[in-house]
C-alpha cells in the first residue's frame, strides 16, 4: 500500500509544472505546497496579495510565485535558520517582502520552540502525549523571537484584492487572528492547517478554529491537502475559508 502511494505521488509530482521548475532552479521543493497551491488557484483565482505566516524556508511562497505570478507576498518567519534560507531563495524577487517575525495578539519578545524538523517549530510545546512521527519534544530547543500584531505591521503598499491569509503556525492560529482583526476586513480567503489530534499543548482544535473563523465572517470552502501521522491516520488538513460576503448560493462550500 505504501509503495502504491509513493508511486502515485511521484506521478502527481510530474503533473505539477511548478515542481519541475523548482527542481531545475534548485529551489526548495515541496510536493505538498505545490499540490495545495495548484488547488488554490482553482478555488481562489487571481490572488493579488498573500500573507504567508509561518513561511519556513519558502516552500509555499515559491509555489505561490509559480501559480500566482502577479501576487505580492508578505512572508513571516521567526526562526533564524529558516529565515536565512527563505531570504536566499527569494533573493532578487521584488514581489516578496520578508519579515523575521512571529505574529500574535500582542507585540512582545516570546519563547519559541525551534524544532530540528523546522516545519513544526512552534510557540507552543509539543504535547508529550502524542505519538506521531516528527512530533518529538526532545527535538525542539527554546529560543526567543520577536512577535508583532499583523494589524500593526507597516506594509509597503496597499493590500491588493483578492487577498489570502495563510497560517502555518502550529497551534498559534487563534493568537495570530486575534492580532489581525483589523486586517481581516481586507482578507478574502484564509488558508490554515487545522489539527484533528492534539499535537501541541494548549493548541485549539479543528472545532475551535472552525467556530472562530465562522464568527469572524468566513465559511469553509474545502480541504486542499492532508498530513498523515502514525498508521496513516490523517492528523491535519490544509483548510480553505472564504469571506461569507463573497459566497453565493450556487457555490460549493462545506
Amino acid at each position: 500500500m505504501r509503495i502504491a502511494v509513493k508511486v502515485g505521488r511521484s506521478i502527481e509530482a510530474l503533473s505539477l509544472p511548478g515542481l519541475i521548475t523548482g527542481i531545475i532552479s534548485g529551489r526548495p521543493l515541496s510536493l505538498a505546497s505545490h499540490r495545495v497551491v495548484h488547488r488554490l488557484r482553482q478555488l481562489a483565482p487571481g490572488l493579488q496579495t498573500v500573507f504567508d505566516v509561518g513561511a519556513n524556508t519558502g516552500q509555499f511562497a515559491l509555489a505561490v510565485r509559480h501559480y500566482f505570478p502577479a501576487a505580492y507576498i508578505h512572508a513571516f518567519e521567526p526562526v533564524p535558520g529558516a529565515f536565512e534560507r527563505l531570504a536566499r531563495v527569494s533573493r532578487g524577487d521584488d514581489r516578496i517582502r520578508l519579515y523575521p517575525l512571529a505574529l500574535g495578539r500582542r507585540a512582545q519578545r516570546m519563547q519559541f520552540f525551534a524544532n530540528r524538523f523546522s516545519q513544526i517549530s512552534s510557540a507552543l510545546p509539543i504535547d508529550p502525549a502524542n505519538n506521531h512521527p516528527n512530533y518529538n519534544a526532545s527535538a525542539a530547543s527554546p529560543i526567543e523571537v520577536s512577535v508583532a500584531r499583523l494589524d500593526e505591521v507597516q506594509l509597503e503598499r496597499p493590500v491588493g484584492r483578492p487577498a489570502l491569509l495563510k497560517l502555518d503556525v502550529q497551534g498559534f492560529e487563534a493568537e495570530v487572528l486575534a492580532g489581525a482583526q483589523g486586517m481581516l476586513a481586507a482578507i478574502d480567503y484564509i488558508l490554515l492547517e487545522v489539527p484533528f489530534v492534539r499535537l501541541y499543548s494548549g493548541a485549539p482544535t479543528f472545532e475551535d478554529l472552525h467556530e472562530l473563523l465562522t464568527l469572524s465572517g468566513f465559511a469553509c470552502v474545502a480541504p486542499l491537502g492532508f498530513n498523515e501521522g502514525k498508521d496513516e491516520l490523517i492528523i491535519e488538513a490544509d483548510m480553505l475559508y472564504r469571506v461569507k460576503a463573497a459566497i453565493h448560493s450556487d457555490d460549493e462550500t462545506f
